[in-house]
C-alpha cells in the first residue's frame, strides 16, 4: 500500500526537509513489525552512523508496531552506545497529562515557534488516510479531532533516554 508512504513525504514537503530524508522502504507488514525485529536491526546497522541522534516511537505506545519499532530501536542505540528519544504517537490516544503509564520524569518539551505549528499543522493534514473516515469501510477517522487538537499544541515531547 502506498497511500501512507506517499503521505509521509507529503508531510516532510511541508516541513521542508524532504530533501534531507533518505527514503527507506523496508516494506515490513502492517501489524507484524514484532516479527521482523531482526531485519530491522539490520537495516539499522546498514544505515545508522555513529554520530548519529535515533528517533523512534515509545516502547510502551500501545501500537504492536511502534512498540516493536520503539524496542528495537532502543535496543540498537544501547547497544551501540547512541544517544536516542521517544516519541509519543498512539500514546496521545489513551494518556492523559501526566498519565502515571508514561515516563514523565524524562520528558522534555520543546517550544514550537507559530511558523513551525504552521508547517506542523500543514503536514497533519496530509495524512488524510488517518483524519478522514473511510467511506469505503464505514470506519470513523484514525485520529479524532480531539487527538489532533492534542497533537497540535505548541511544543513537541520527547522522552530522554
Amino acid at each position: 500500500d502506498q497511500i501512507r508512504p506517499q503521505e509521509s513525504l507529503a508531510a516532510l514537503q511541508c516541513l521542508d526537509i524532504s530533501e534531507y530524508v533518505q527514503r527507506i522502504a523496508l516494506n515490513l507488514p502492517d501489524g507484524q513489525i514484532h516479527l521482523h525485529r531482526e531485519h530491522l536491526w539490520q537495516e539499522l546497522d546498514k544505515l545508522v552512523k555513529a554520530e548519529d541522534i535515533l528517533i523512534c516511537s515509545y516502547a510502551q505506545d500501545g501500537h504492536p508496531d511502534h512498540e516493536a519499532v520503539g524496542k528495537t530501536v532502543q535496543a540498537f542505540a544501547l547497544a551501540h552506545d547512541m544517544s536516542y528519544l521517544h516519541v509519543l504517537i498512539w500514546a496521545w490516544h489513551w494518556a492523559q497529562p501526566l498519565d502515571p503509564r508514561i515516563h514523565w520524569q524524562k520528558a522534555r518539551a520543546y517550544n514550537l515557534t507559530q511558523a513551525q505549528l504552521i508547517k506542523k499543522r500543514q503536514a497533519i493534514m496530509q495524512f488524510k488516510s488517518q483524519i478522514e473516515a473511510d467511506e469505503s469501510t464505514g470506519n470513523a477517522a484514525i485520529l479524532s479531532p480531539a487527538i489532533i487538537e492534542r497533537l497540535l499544541m505548541p511544543w513537541e515531547v520527547y522522552l530522554c533516554e
